[in-house]
């Protein structure tokens, strides 16, 4: 997407190939069809592994995740405020800056009551 949000460019893949097979070939296109400049890959987090995160850097992009596994010894970066968005069904998200000693990468906890009922129907 652009900076207004518009979708620059987009594709649809084969049907029934694991999305971590297909990233490759994506980042290759992505560069023929987008303008220089730093441009930012989102993937879910089935994609979202070691290995793709890195070819993603390795290709010059940066790149936006869900993360795969839980962030474990974080703490609220100070200074820093708390976001809240409101959806277009009237639901508040709360957005936190957050750090660990062990990573590098730039964290938000995402807090929504839909994310909160799910995590109780777990327990």
């Amino acid at each position: 997407m652009n900076i207004e949000g518009f979708i620059k460019y987009s594709s649809i893949l084969e049907g029934n190939i694991a999305d971590c097979h297909t990233l490759s070939a994506m980042i290759e296109k992505l560069a023929s069809h987008t303008c220089p400049g730093p441009a930012v890959v989102v993937l879910d987090a089935g994609i979202a592994t070691e290995e793709n995160l890195k070819l993603i850097q390795d290709k010059g992009y940066k790149y936006l995740c869900v993360s795969r596994t839980k962030l474990k010894d974080y703490r609220y970066v100070p200074d820093r405020l708390t976001t809240l968005l409101d959806t277009k069904s009237n639901r508040t998200i709360r957005l936190s800056e957050v750090t660990s000693p062990k990573n590098t990468d730039y964290y938000l906890e995402v807090k929504s009551p839909s994310k909160e009922k799910k995590r109780k129907r777990k327990a």
